[in-house]
């Protein structure tokens, strides 16, 4: 399994039944929910790459985004618990159980209103993360 791929997975059980959203912890998901399944957060990558350190050692840079979605009146309001609760457990522990040398944060957040019927809002929270791996293999870590 990848550094990647374990990475994602700590964040899934860092998340579950620790925040407001109970269980309702995803990954990447892509079917819509309704409003009796929110609050939720969706977990997925969004982009990475890689540079060579030296021979057999490569930076990686993992973005990931961990999406919040509730519905309430007022949106945003129902998502700033979640939000909180999900930055303040993901920095409980920036390097993610050791397997990331550095969390460079969370610099971006964008609110995603639903101008439908329903007071609904998603919340994509973006960190950027930084691991390193034996060039050849991605699955193995260099200590």
């Amino acid at each position: 399994m990848t550094i990647r791929e374990q990475i994602l997975q700590a964040l899934m059980v860092r998340l579950a039944g620790n925040t407001p959203a109970g269980s309702a912890v995803y990954r990447s998901r892509t079917a819509a929910l309704d409003e009796a399944q929110t609050p939720a957060i969706v977990v997925r990558p969004v982009e990475e790459a890689g540079i060579r350190l030296a021979p057999g050692m490569s930076q990686r840079a993992l973005v990931v985004e961990v999406r919040v979605m509730v519905s309430g009146d007022p949106p945003d309001g129902a998502a700033d618990p979640v939000a909180e609760a999900v930055h303040r457990l993901i920095y409980a522990d920036p390097t993610i159980g050791g397997l990331a040398a550095a969390l460079l944060g969370n610099d971006e957040a964008q609110w995603e209103f639903d101008d439908g019927d329903r007071p609904y809002c998603e919340l994509p929270l973006v960190y950027r993360l930084r691991y390193l791996a034996t060039a050849g293999d991605l699955a193995q870590p260099v200590i």
